[in-house]
């Protein structure tokens, strides 16, 4: 299912404005990401938006594969771990114990 942000006294594009920086690219490797950062992908769905947190190697190379393909607007962006957590409702502590 997945690890989404969900601020619950702001919208997505509020919190990102104020918690994480624009990225070019998704890294290569889960290794080139330095400790503490988390990437992000922020797609448009039309009547919805969702911020999705990779949160696992095989989370990267899911979006790694999918992103060349997909067709709605979407921008990655980089994160603290810090700042991720308290907005995921659990979703990222389950993941990462």
């Amino acid at each position: 299912m997945g690890v989404y942000i969900n601020p619950p006294d702001k919208t997505k594009k509020e919190w990102l404005a104020t918690h994480a920086q624009k990225a070019e690219k998704l890294p290569a490797k889960w290794e080139d990401i330095p400790e503490g950062d988390l990437y992000l992908v922020w797609v448009d769905n039309g009547p919805f938006d969702a911020l999705a947190v990779l949160f696992s190697p095989g989370e990267l190379e899911y979006f790694q594969n999918a992103l060349p393909t997909e067709h709605r607007p979407y921008i990655i962006y980089v994160a603290k771990y810090d700042d991720v957590a308290p907005v995921t409702n659990g979703g990222l502590e389950e993941y990462s114990q």
